[in-house]
């Protein structure tokens, strides 16, 4: 009979399946965004397919587990619990653990007995801020740790400008041409900072800008850039984001 581990997080749903040997046969994570069920069923179909139909010997855990564990009448173990027996079987010399979990961070000390300790309900610093941050440069969490691995050096830089009637605060600059266009005006600017930077913007009878003529810009878009440290490689390239 194997033994069908399942964890069920706040933000995915674990399952492992493991022989008497306690070696994994199987193992696969999801995100359920808040479908456990539908999500665990795919997880055990796909164990199935890899395996075939055998007999298992089912537990579960993970901090949104204990509810489906009582519907559907399978034994539950506190994850802290499993984490620290399992530790003790295959890593008794540990001392100290910790945990990444979705949207908050344990830390186990073995030492004199067991104490836990978390960081509260908080995604910082977590697998859940993994994925925001890659969702974010739209790539894949796989593509960020690939990243990680390497020496590399990244870049933020600004991909759109406004042109600021009033304030002080960005970036000063010199209208070298103007281009009237009917609905829209081609305005190229060279900044203080030796740039050159093309804005469109929409036409306004007699007001606009005028070769020669002093602007403030701002950012309006960045855009995010993780290259190699020779510059070579372009390892994450983002879409422009709206500076917030």
């Amino acid at each position: 009979m194997y033994t069908l581990g399942i964890d069920i997080g706040s933000t995915t749903v674990k399952v492992a399946v493991l022989d008497k040997d306690n070696k994994i046969l199987f193992s696969d994570y999801k995100r359920h965004f808040a479908n456990i069920k539908e999500t665990l069923k795919d997880l055990e179909q796909e164990a199935k397919d890899a395996l075939g139909e055998n007999e298992v010997n089912p537990c579960i855990t993970g901090s949104g587990g204990l509810a489906l564990a009582q519907l559907i009448g399978v034994p539950f173990t506190q994850e802290v619990v499993c984490v620290s027996e399992a530790l003790q079987d295959y890593a008794p010399q540990t001392d100290v653990a910790i945990e990444l979990g979705g949207e908050d961070a344990k830390i186990i000390y073995f030492t004199n007995g067991i104490e836990q300790r978390m960081n509260g309900v908080c995604a910082g610093g977590t697998g859940s801020f993994i994925d925001q941050m890659a969702t974010l440069l739209k790539i894949s969490a796989e593509e960020m740790n690939k990243a990680a691995e390497q020496d590399v050096r990244c870049s933020i830089r600004p991909e759109e400008f406004i042109i600021c009637k009033d304030g002080t605060d960005g970036i000063h600059g010199t209208v070298q041409e103007c281009t009237y266009l009917g609905l829209n005006t081609h305005y190229t600017i060279d900044t203080d900072q030796g740039d050159s930077v093309e804005i469109v913007e929409e036409s306004s009878i007699g007001e606009g800008l005028k070769k020669g003529e002093k602007v403030l810009l701002k950012v309006k878009k960045e855009k995010i850039n993780v290259f190699t440290k020779d510059g070579d490689t372009n390892l994450i390239r983002s879409d422009a984001y709206e500076k917030q």
